[in-house]
């Protein structure tokens, strides 16, 4: 079982989000095959918050759309902290209309994307295939 924190902070919009959200990393796992007890945590943040994360954690200005920290630990017991997830719902709304989609397309795109970053993948063809793939199956094409 897999436990997916998201704190929304003061973003108005993301209570719209969470069940795509958590849907997204769940058919992202189930698609990897990856069964183990876990957690993910997801943070929603505008872009004043995003341009802070990108140049604390990345040394970059300007706000991102999406960070992601994997983590990997596991306890004792077997239990993973999979890693963190930090959406910046502002951009993602912008993007979506940029590429003419849903912001449901964009933010479940983001999610699965980092999904993948947080399983290990990095910027390569299988892992834009697989991502691609995830979200035809959610029914989120282009």
């Amino acid at each position: 079982m897999i436990e997916i924190d998201i704190n929304r902070q003061d973003i108005d919009d993301g209570k719209v989000f969470e069940n795509l959200v958590k849907q997204s990393i769940l058919q992202t796992l189930s698609y990897e095959g990856v069964d183990f007890n876990g957690e993910v945590s997801v943070l929603f943040v505008d872009e004043t918050q995003m341009a802070e994360y990108n140049m604390q954690y990345r040394q970059k200005e300007g706000a991102t759309d999406v960070l992601s920290f994997p983590l990997n630990t596991t306890d004792p017991s077997g239990y993973v902290f999979l890693g963190d997830i930090v959406i910046n719902i502002d951009r993602a709304k912008q993007q979506a209309a940029e590429y003419g989609h849903s912001a449901e397309r964009e933010v479940a795109f983001l999610t699965v994307h980092s999904t993948l970053h947080l399983l290990g993948y990095g910027h390569d063809d299988v892992m834009f295939v697989k991502q691609e793939e995830i979200l035809q199956k959610m029914e989120l094409t282009r």
